[in-house]
């Protein structure tokens, strides 16, 4: 008995099917409006959550560079280049806590940057660090850091913007009006921040900043393997004094985000992109079937006094969204993978069309599939063969 349910259920679904072809196929050209209708709506969509993942990501950069169990900041601290600053007292005291095995110095500036000989300047946005690698988690870096034998050696960003002139090693360019040599490079691509981004020893940074040497705005912290880092976080609070705040590695990261996709503008603007963008492509798609059931409410009257039952007309209704929804989905993905891959290459955003991007917006085609068929499909009510003929 099951069995012949289930071949029932498949062969209607293959006439419904059929049906929502052959009336499509009738009108080629509304079709395929419809369809590029939905695409676009979909394909600003896909833009605008590959955006918001993407500034979310690149938000944090600079710590996922970074191997860290702990971080100590100013109680002052907003985001990465709006810090304050706490004395390297405060690293002493963490580290006679239990649990915690090391520490090290992150410094941030914004500075300025000039080309030589052009003398064209640039910003610049300077990190000083301790010399510890083992506080690296990105092997190139870690590489690199290597390269820092003086107070007169630098890192710089290769994707700098161009007005950064030659990055070549040995190449001379000056810091805040200080001669320094480029000794190698590093991939970050913090273009929202400033033009350009380089690293030196802390040693240098305050010759360059010209501020204490005792001072520090971000402190890291390395845990042995067996501590709890909760555990630890409440014996530094206990510890330390009020003007320095506590946060694991995924809380200050989170932190991060949550600043340029929660308090600042631009995750609100791509919030609102995203949900305009839906609402576009579900009412595209309830024109598109409300107009579709208005030229044939006669004919679902005819399937009607046939015998067919209701939720096989609705099935026909429900198929032609799903055919025009997946056809903008897959139009949309074609669009999105070359202007995707464009943005990455120009601003080093990690922005693509991945898997889960994907589904993303399959998920957005099919709700608004749904919604855009639920509320139109009601005009079929009025399909009665009793009052149409």
């Amino acid at each position: 008995m099951v069995p012949d349910r289930m071949e029932a259920a498949l062969r209607a679904s293959r006439y419904c099917l059929l049906v929502a072809f052959a009336n499509l196929a009738q009108h080629p050209v509304r079709r395929m409006v419809a369809i590029l209708g939905t695409a676009v709506a979909l394909l600003l969509l896909l833009m605008q959550v590959s955006f918001l993942v993407s500034i979310r990501a690149q938000a944090s950069a600079v710590y996922d560079l970074l191997d860290f169990d702990i971080a100590l900041v100013p109680s002052a601290y907003q985001i990465l280049v709006y810090t304050g600053a706490l004395d390297r007292v405060r690293l002493s005291q963490a580290r006679s806590v239990d649990g915690v095995v090391g520490s090290a110095a992150l410094n941030v500036a914004a500075s300025g940057w000039t080309s030589l000989p052009s003398r064209r300047r640039s910003s610049l946005l300077l990190f000083g660090v301790d010399d510890a690698p083992e506080f690296v988690r990105d092997a190139r870096l870690r590489r690199a850091l290597a390269a820092l034998d003086d107070d007169r050696s630098v890192l710089v960003d290769a994707y700098s913007a161009p007005g950064f002139g030659d990055l070549a090693d040995g190449t001379a360019a000056e810091i805040s009006g200080r001669r320094v040599l480029i000794a190698g490079h590093f991939r970050l691509g913090l273009f929202f921040y400033a033009d350009g981004a380089a690293i030196v020893r802390n040693s240098a940074f305050s010759s360059l900043t010209h501020r204490s040497p005792r001072d520090f705005d971000v402190g890291l912290l390395r845990l042995a393997r067996d501590a709890d880092p909760r555990q630890v976080k409440k014996r530094l609070i206990a510890a330390l004094p009020d003007d320095a705040v506590v946060y694991l590695r995924d809380e200050l990261i989170d932190r991060e985000r949550d600043f340029f996709t929660v308090t600042k503008p631009v995750g609100i603007i791509l919030e609102s992109g995203m949900l305009i963008a839906f609402l576009v492509g579900a009412v595209i798609l309830y024109q598109v079937l409300s107009a579709e059931i208005a030229r044939r409410l006669k004919e679902y009257a005819v399937l009607k006094a046939m015998g067919f039952s209701p939720g096989f007309v609705y099935a026909i209704g429900f198929s032609q969204v799903a055919v025009v929804a997946l056809g903008g989905l897959l139009l949309a993905a074609v669009l999105a993978a070359p202007i995707l891959f464009l943005v990455r290459a120009e601003t080093h955003l990690p922005t693509g069309l991945s898997a889960s991007l994907f589904l993303v917006a399959a998920g957005a085609a099919c709700a608004m599939g749904t919604a855009s068929a639920a509320i139109a499909l009601r005009r079929l009510r009025r399909a009665d063969p009793a009052t149409l003929f």
